[in-house]
């Protein structure tokens, strides 16, 4: 049987939060996920004024998937950074 491997090597970015609003005096979790490198460098995140923002983990992340079609295989896999910063506000503002 044949199997076939594919990388997905190409370089991505995906950034989401766990709120979509926040009041003075609590924070959200800023989660920034970085693919198709091995070894992703910690994202440099813009300073925000009136916002304090603070690292809270990183962690490597792998996938791996096999499809079978007409007795071929192929193998796909993928690796994942994915960086978390808590923001909190430090005054009123949009």
């Amino acid at each position: 049987m044949l199997a076939a491997v594919a990388v997905a090597a190409e370089p991505g970015i995906e950034v989401s939060a766990n709120r979509q609003q926040v009041y003075l005096g609590e924070s959200l979790l800023l989660i920034v996920k970085v693919s198709g490198m091995e070894r992703p460098p910690e994202p440099e995140l813009p300073v925000l004024d009136g916002v304090q923002i603070q690292f809270r983990d990183s962690q490597n992340q792998s996938y791996r998937s096999l499809v079978i079609v007409n007795g071929r295989r192929t193998v796909t896999e993928s690796l994942l950074r994915v960086f978390t910063y808590e923001l909190t506000p430090s005054r009123i503002g949009t």
